[in-house]
């Protein structure tokens, strides 16, 4: 055991010193600067709930240290299964937005060499579907490219400062990791393409998100992940 290391106040396991939330329950720690009650009046004689410069209250002056840098300064608890849902529909309709010019392409396309293959087979059949034949191989590369669009979006915006998509940024959610800090690009890529197992799951792994004790998706389990409010 480190001599940093200490102990949850909830329920008592170890966690490391500079952990936000602990790995078990995901109870704020000690140490860690949760954001003040909105209109809370400080006790008599205590620091205001304002980090930065000296705040005198009564005969006591203190000087606040400024708050660190991650989630849990602004920890409002754990986000459920329906503001998720909400942030997932918000995110599916820019995503849909950023993807329709592939498709207007495709479909655009596909209808152009429908209609010169129609063409081409009323004279020679197999003329025709030589003709239709480069337009179904466009199917599979919209198809990869919309996985590429998905990735970087999401991985792209949760291992940013905002900390979560589009969506989550509109509704006050931010990712964290186990110690309430930003995710790395490899981090969040791991998460997103562990939303794949959901799929096998029948989505259960995303209702899972409604039930259990840190609001964590099978996603977030593997790749330990907090979803919080801000």
């Amino acid at each position: 055991m480190n001599s940093s290391d200490v102990y949850c106040s909830q329920c008592g396991t170890r966690n490391e010193g500079h952990a936000a939330f602990c790995v078990k329950c995901g109870a704020l720690q000690a140490g860690a600067v949760a954001a003040p009650a909105a209109n809370a009046a400080p006790a008599y004689g205590t620091a205001a709930p304002v980090y930065g410069g000296p705040q005198v209250y009564g005969s006591s002056s203190l000087v606040m240290q400024p708050a660190p840098p991650n989630a849990a300064s602004y920890f409002r608890g754990y986000a459920g299964f329906w503001i998720r849902f909400l942030a997932i529909f918000i995110d599916g309709i820019i995503v849909g937005i950023i993807f329709a010019p592939l498709w207007f392409f495709f479909f655009g396309a596909s209808f152009l060499g429908m209609l010169g293959a129609a063409n081409a087979g009323a004279h020679h059949p197999r003329a025709g579907a030589q003709a239709i034949m480069p337009f179904f191989a466009l199917v599979p590369m919209i198809g990869l490219g919309g996985m590429v669009i998905n990735w970087l979006y999401e991985a792209w915006l949760t291992s940013s400062p905002k900390q979560g998509t589009l969506g989550k940024m509109a509704l006050g959610l931010k990712v964290v990791d186990t110690n309430g800090n930003r995710l790395s690009f490899l981090h969040a890529t791991g998460r997103h393409f562990a939303k794949m197992i959901n799929g096998f799951t029948f989505n259960i792994g995303y209702m899972m998100a409604g039930f259990t004790a840190r609001k964590q998706g099978l996603h977030d389990l593997i790749a330990g992940t907090y979803v919080i409010k801000t």
